[in-house]
Formats: structure tokens, C-alpha cells, sequence
């Protein structure tokens, strides 16, 4: 088992390219290709075959955009299926893991394992979500959106409903606008008035009067951009709504998780320390201190700029670390944390509501379309099943959403799916896999895998390039014949960890 690279604190430290403890990965297609994350090693580990099961973690794209970058197969869970407990909140009320491969049926395997300990799930969970993954969808309806979709996909649908019992059900960006209007337009009173003062950025106190309810309904018809998307005001609102709540929950559970943590100075003297040496600064100088809330994880940045450079976009952390748990309530217009959480659960609710309604009136069970966000998917704790169809380099995938617990639909209709791309009718279909290099080490297993056995230290060009693609956190197992330019490696006492 291993553990790999991610985007620091998933990309909100200003993007995929920055992790100052596992340094910058490159994309197994080439370091011209951009990075994909935040679950960037996870995806990059199973392209390579460098393991061929991985787990991500997710609050809005982290395994879907790896996944689709990487050509792989990804599967973000509904929230509560499997314990989230170990993982480092971002957005904790958003947060949740999810297996990523080479394969459906892998993915289904993982989830088996994973699943015994989920908290919450429907009534009658599956036990086994490998036995229904044998080509028979019967009673399956698979929406697809062809406004997007290419010919030869919806073709390669129509050949994996056709004889499984399953429904093909196809629509253009007109029908999905209606049935997304219509679903808006079927909430009550407060849920549209939740909606208007989320995206005229109104307090949360402020009452909405019928004229402002009319006239957001109007502009979420006729705005300019719905050209081009879909109920454009409707993504505004969930997106002021995410910003609220990440801010709030950044700060709330870092705190949190980094005051119960007890300090090990020994921490210091691990693989990071050993492969940058002198340019590690702890806090104030002292090994011994350690970051215990966000604005000490801002100062230690701070100190260390070598390493912890901010990516391509903007230091979330500064932001949200410059006012109080309480200022940042404040300044979001509510009078205590338990009104934000509940009208953050609400917010949910309210989206949630409306996909629902959406594919119920498309009649769809699982669909492909692209018309609502990650912020959106995350808000209404969609599943998402990664389909990687498509040729070339760059990011390809369809990306596969259901109802909450619609984990087993997807997998059923991924397996027969990836049957039919073994077709040589869809052979162009096949989404194509990077060409791993030569490693140089001359013990390294044939099938490369599960780990590389890589030492952090005195590496050649091509052992540091080797090392980018997936680097661990602490020691790799030694090599029993280490490269003739490497000195014998030194012994370690990491243990190794399980990839996230």
C-alpha cells in the first residue's frame, strides 16, 4: 500500500500545481499536459499501473477531474455510504472518498470493502455491489444529453441498452432547460425565496417579497448566458452558497482538527525533512511547535516560501485566515454558527430537491450531461462514475450522476458499458493510456508495480522525474539493487500508508 500526491489542501491554495510536502507531479502524458486534482497522485497512480486501485477524496471535481485528466475510471460516493473518518476536511459537510481504476469492476470490489463502514445509506443497501455487474440492465433508464454528447457515444449507449433491458432515454439542452425550470418553479415559497437571496448576495434575514420571487424566475429563463449554460442564475446562487459555506468550514474544521493534534516532534525527522534538508523552517524556530489552527498554517507558508508557493490562483487560506471563526459568521449575515449550518443544510436540501426532480422529469435513473457543476453535484450528494471514452491526450470522459445511493445503477451500466468498448466497433472510443517509462532501477517488477521501489535521495534526472510521478510521503521500500549512480539506501522506518 501506498500513499500518494494531492493538490495541498485540495487546490485552495491556489491550485493543482502546488504540494509543498510531495512537491509537483507531472501528468503521465507528458509535463506539457496540465494536472488534473486535487486527487492528482490517486489518478496519475493508476494510469501509470503503478497500483491498480486508489482512493480519492472529493468536495467538488477531486475524483471526477483526475479521473477524466487521466483516463481512468473514478467514482465519487454519496456522502455517508462509506465513514469519512481520516480525512482531512475541506469543506467537511461536502467531503467524501471514492475509488478510482482501471475498471468498473474494480471500482465495485473496492466499494465492497469500503462500504462496511458507511453511517448512513438507503434502506436496503447492496451487499455486494459486484453481483449485478454482469450486462443485465433491466429496468436501468440511462438519460443522455446530445447537445454535448458525440454520435459515436450515444451510439455506444444505445448498443449497451440494446438486448440488457435498459432505456435509452436522449434529450437536447431544451428539454433539460425545461425540466429544470419546471423543477425550480415547483418549490415552495421559502425554497425560491432561499434561492433569491442567495443570488442577489441578500442577508439572510432579509424577506423576499413575491415581485423579487417573479422576477428571479423570469431572469433564470431568459438570462444571456443560458446560451451557453444552463439556468445560469441557479449555478450563481449554489456557487455564493459553496463560498459561504467553504469559508466557514475551512476554518471551523482545520481548527479543530489541528488543535486536537498532538505534537511529535519527531514528525520533523521524516521523509520531507531527509529529502529537503536545511530549507525546512518549522514554526518560530522551534521543531517542536506545531501548527494549531489556520493562522499558524498561514505564518508557517509564510516562512517558507520555497516550498509552500502558491499555484496559479488565489490563497484561499490567507483570506479566510485573516478574521475569527465568529467574524466570518458575522460577516456572512448570520447571528451564530448553528443558523449558517442549518441554512447551509437547507441550501442542500433545496438543490438536491431540484435534481431530483430534474431527472424525474426526464425519466431518467442515471444520465450523462454536463448542465450542473461540481458545486451543484456536490450540494445535492450526487454519485459520480467517471466513464473515460474518447481519444487523445487531453481530458476526455463522460461523467455519469444519479440520485443519492445511485452507486449500484452507475456500476451496473459502467460494466456493461466498458464490455461494449472492447468492441472493435468502438475501438476509437477507447480512451488511450500514457506510455510509462523505463524506470532505470534494475529490480523493478514487471508489471511495475505496486509501488516503485524509489529512495529520496541522490537521484538521477531520471529517477527525479520518475519519483514526480508519484511521490511518496515517506520512504519507499529500499531497493535490494539500487541503481549504480545511488549509493546503498539508507534503512527506514516508514510504514507504508494507503493511497489517497
Amino acid at each position: 500500500m501506498g500513499k500518494t500526491n494531492m493538490s495541498e489542501w485540495a487546490n485552495f491554495r491556489g491550485g493543482i500545481v502546488l504540494s509543498g510536502q510531495g512537491g509537483t507531479a507531472i501528468n503521465p502524458f507528458g509535463p506539457d499536459r496540465p494536472l488534473y486534482g486535487s486527487s492528482v497522485g490517486s489518478g496519475i497512480a493508476v494510469a501509470m499501473d503503478f497500483a491498480p486501485l486508489t482512493v480519492g477524496t472529493e468536495t467538488n471535481g477531486s475524483i471526477t477531474s483526475p479521473s477524466t485528466g487521466y483516463h481512468i475510471w473514478g467514482l465519487k460516493l454519496t456522502r455517508g455510504l462509506v465513514d469519512g473518518a481520516g480525512i482531512i476536511p475541506g469543506v467537511a459537510s461536502l467531503d467524501t472518498p471514492g475509488p478510482m481504476g482501471s475498471n468498473p469492476s474494480d471500482l465495485a470490489l473496492m466499494l465492497n470493502g469500503m462500504r462496511g463502514s458507511g453511517t448512513s445509506g438507503p434502506a436496503n443497501p447492496p451487499t455486494d455491489y459486484t453481483s449485478k455487474m454482469n450486462g443485465d440492465l433491466t429496468g436501468v433508464r440511462i438519460g443522455v444529453d446530445t447537445t454535448d454528447a458525440s454520435p459515436a457515444f450515444v451510439s455506444l449507449l444505445s448498443a449497451a441498452a440494446t438486448g440488457s433491458g435498459a432505456t435509452l432515454v436522449t434529450y437536447n439542452k431544451a428539454a433539460y432547460d425545461q425540466a429544470v425550470y419546471a423543477a425550480v418553479r415547483g418549490l415552495d415559497t421559502a425554497e425560491i425565496s432561499e434561492l433569491v437571496k442567495l443570488y442577489n448576495g441578500l442577508a439572510p434575514s432579509t424577506g423576499v417579497t413575491q415581485t423579487q420571487i417573479d422576477a428571479f424566475l423570469k431572469i433564470l429563463v431568459t438570462d444571456m448566458l443560458n446560451q451557453w449554460y444552463t439556468a445560469f442564475p441557479l449555478s450563481t446562487a449554489i456557487g455564493n452558497a459553496y463560498g459561504l459555506i467553504s469559508a466557514y468550514e475551512l476554518r471551523k474544521y482545520i481548527d479543530e482538527n489541528l488543535g486536537a493534534r498532538e505534537a511529535n516532534p519527531q514528525d520533523y525527522d521524516s521523509a520531507l525533512v531527509r529529502l529537503l534538508g536545511t530549507t525546512f523552517r518549522p514554526l518560530s524556530g522551534d521543531g517542536a511547535k506545531f501548527a494549531r489552527d489556520l493562522p499558524d498554517v498561514v505564518a508557517f507558508n509564510a516562512a517558507n516560501p520555497e516550498i509552500e508557493r502558491v499555484g496559479f490562483g488565489f490563497d484561499t487560506f490567507v483570506s479566510v485566515a485573516r478574521l475569527s471563526l465568529d467574524d466570518l459568521v458575522r460577516s456572512s449575515g448570520f447571528d451564530s454558527a448553528a443558523a449558517l449550518e442549518a441554512a447551509a443544510v437547507n441550501w442542500k436540501g433545496i438543490i438536491g430537491k431540484i435534481l431530483h426532480e430534474v431527472r424525474a422529469g426526464l425519466g431518467v435513473d442515471v444520465s450523462f450531461d454536463t448542465r450542473f457543476d461540481e458545486n451543484a453535484m456536490a450540494f445535492a450528494n450526487s454519485p459520480q462514475l467517471v466513464v473515460p471514452v474518447g481519444p487523445g491526450r487531453g481530458s476526455t470522459g463522460q461523467i455519469m450522476n444519479a440520485d443519492p445511493f445511485g452507486e449500484e445503477a452507475m456500476l451496473r451500466v459502467g460494466y456493461a458499458l466498458n464490455e461494449k468498448l472492447n468492441d472493435p466497433a468502438f475501438a476509437s472510443l477507447r480512451a488511450i493510456s500514457p506510455s510509462i517509462p523505463e524506470t532505470g532501477f534494475t529490480n523493478q517488477p514487471a508489471d511495475r508495480g505496486p509501488l516503485l521501489p524509489l529512495v529520496l535521495h541522490d537521484l538521477d534526472d531520471h529517477g527525479r522525474a520518475t519519483l514526480a510521478h508519484l511521490l511518496t510521503t515517506e520512504m519507499a521500500p529500499s531497493c535490494s539493487t539500487p541503481p549504480a549512480s545511488s549509493p546503498s539506501p539508507p534503512s527506514t522506518d516508514a510504514s507504508p500508508a494507503m493511497a489517497a
